[in-house]
């Protein structure tokens, strides 16, 4: 089901815990006679009035599932406000990567470690979707600069991906249509391992016979849609600004958005940034992974997480020609 943004309601806060080992993922089996049962689900549960989301993290861990964590155990992954019929609930979602022991259900019918490639939609409660979007996608996200030759491109794109950058989008605004195709499906062509790392730039109907990985669309060429433009299996990003724009991007079933600019940028110069508070605000009513843009690098990172964002997409900060 495609994400749903929500209004101002009274708000229960929950905090969950994504514990992970090596490339797996521990759920539990909710039992079917409770509320949103009959399926696997995150361990967690409802933040107290005397405790911090990530406080809640480590006793809800204890309790359900026998593992003791310490606080700086827990990272922050996402954080997003949920419907479930008349309530609306807050999720705070943490990593967890340092416990150690082997889990017990005190909660769940049982537990398993799930490959977090293979989990699905339909096997978890429908406000998890969007953890498991986050849990899919890299905290660094590259934007190809503007201006430069198609072998300039493709050795930036070869080095990137051989570094530490697994998604990319071939963003080219200076170059006609026709131009544009070209040169996408030369890089597609040409570098196979491409495929599951570089999308293409405002041109849906091209992600299958060019065999990107998937498409970002700009707000305005968003606009045009009603319904999610790509097939399921191919990631679809869209660009925004506002608060209305992630609402669309939500509509859409994106798989991720970009919000910026958050700080001015060398190319806008005139332009002020978001800055870190309005991104928050902006970005925790809906539930979906949001890279923060403008004027970011590597060294944003820690802000990034602390304020929400799925992590940064760059083009200066991450390109190296």
């Amino acid at each position: 089901m495609p994400a749903t943004a929500v209004e101002a309601t009274p708000t229960i806060p929950v905090a969950l815990g994504i514990v992970l080992r090596e490339d797996k993922v521990l759920v539990g089996w909710r039992n079917h006679t409770l509320y949103q049962g009959g399926c696997w689900e995150f361990p967690g549960g409802k933040v107290k009035t005397d405790e911090t989301p990530r406080q809640a993290v480590v006793r809800e861990l204890k309790e359900e599932v026998g593992l003791e964590i310490k606080e700086t155990d827990a990272e922050p992954l996402i954080e997003f406000a949920w419907h479930y019929d008349a309530q609306r609930y807050f999720f705070n979602v943490y990593t967890v990567k340092g416990s150690g022991g082997t889990p017990v259900s005190r909660f769940y019918n049982y537990l398993r470690w799930y490959p977090v490639s293979a989990l699905e939609a339909d096997d978890l409660p429908p406000a998890n979707h969007a953890i498991i979007k986050a849990l899919s996608l890299p905290n660094r996200y590259l934007i190809t600069p503007a201006g430069h030759d198609i072998d300039i491109i493709e050795q930036g794109l070869n080095k990137a991906f051989q570094s530490d950058i697994s998604v990319a989008v071939f963003r080219a605004p200076e170059l006609d249509s026709q131009t544009y195709m070209n040169n996408a499906r030369r890089l597609l062509s040409q570098n196979p391992t491409f495929s599951n790392k570089l999308l293409i730039h405002n041109q849906p109907t091209q992600v299958g016979a060019l065999n990107a990985a998937g498409v970002q669309l700009s707000a305005e060429y968003a606009k045009k849609y009603r319904n999610r433009p790509i097939a399921a299996e191919s990631l679809l990003a869209i660009s925004c600004h506002n608060q209305a724009e992630l609402e669309h991007a939500c509509r859409l079933n994106a798989d991720f958005a970009l919000l910026g600019p958050v700080k001015t940028t060398p190319s806008h110069p005139d332009s002020l940034g978001l800055g870190w508070h309005n991104f928050k605000t902006l970005v925790k009513n809906v539930p979906l992974p949001v890279y923060a843009v403008g004027g970011l690098s590597g060294d944003d990172l820690a802000d990034c997480r602390a304020y929400g964002a799925q992590g940064v997409a760059a083009i200066r900060g991450f390109w190296q020609p």
